[in-house]
């Protein structure tokens, strides 16, 4: 049996920060094994979003999930940082369509 999810202290700022921006963000972060600890989407755009306080980097397992995940992948430290970041990528997106 797999113990709960640890979250970081960041998990519940970014997570309203993105929805008040209008994304919608499911929860991932029970799944363990390295993914991500959202699943967000705005206007059929998608990128998963792992949340991180400013002194942790990546584990191990959560560096071989992003090295072999071909999407857009967001590592945020505030919630202000992962909006940004989340748009930048939209529109990146948005425009590689033009």
């Amino acid at each position: 049996m797999r113990r709960a999810a640890k979250v970081d202290l960041t998990h519940s700022e970014i997570r309203d920060a993105l929805r008040a921006a209008g994304v919608v963000v499911h929860d991932t972060s029970m799944v363990g094994r390295g993914f991500p600890d959202f699943a967000c989407s705005y206007r059929g755009y998608q990128a998963l979003v792992e949340c991180k306080t400013d002194c942790r980097d990546l584990n191990e397992p959560q560096r071989k999930f992003r090295d072999k995940w071909e999407g857009t992948m967001i590592v945020a430290r505030s919630g202000p940082e992962a909006v940004e970041m989340f748009f930048q990528e939209y529109a990146v997106n948005v425009l590689k369509k033009i």
